[in-house]
């Protein structure tokens, strides 16, 4: 299983975090591979958790955004040449089985790369799961 992930640069709250974690533990064959954008902020935690959770029996991948400024350079197996923000987050859905997103407001927002993400992961019909800051979570498009 591919997991990708999206999340605000602002950083998870840590009711996100927590249920980030318990996401993980509820996936019924660890995922194999884990995409993300190497942005500061919950990319960076989330590539840390997952660190934690699963250590090196999942390989992990780096999308960088060409915004040097917000690039959190994180220790990834595989990381790929930077490229524009919303491009790069399409190849990640492009090559994920499962999105886990960690907005930073409950309400979707037209200018957020975070929005943006599961706007397109639902056009491609990815299972997604939504976690707001209080830490409640929504799946959508369940296989």
């Amino acid at each position: 299983m591919i997991l990708g992930f999206t999340g605000t640069r602002r950083g998870m709250t840590v009711a996100q975090k927590q249920a980030f974690v318990q996401a993980l533990s509820r996936f019924p064959v660890p995922p194999h591979e884990f995409h993300h954008g190497d942005c500061r902020g919950a990319d960076a935690e989330a590539f840390a958790l997952l660190e934690r959770a699963l250590g090196k029996r999942c390989e992990t991948f780096a999308h960088p955004s060409i915004l040097l400024s917000d690039r959190a350079y994180t220790n990834s197996d595989n990381i790929y040449s930077p490229r524009p923000p919303l491009e790069r987050n399409e190849i990640i859905i492009r090559i994920c089985d499962i999105l886990v997103a960690a907005p930073g407001e409950v309400n979707e927002l037209l200018r957020s790369g975070t929005w943006s993400t599961v706007r397109y992961a639902r056009k491609r019909a990815r299972y997604t799961i939504l976690i707001y800051p209080n830490g409640e979570t929504l799946e959508e498009h369940k296989p």
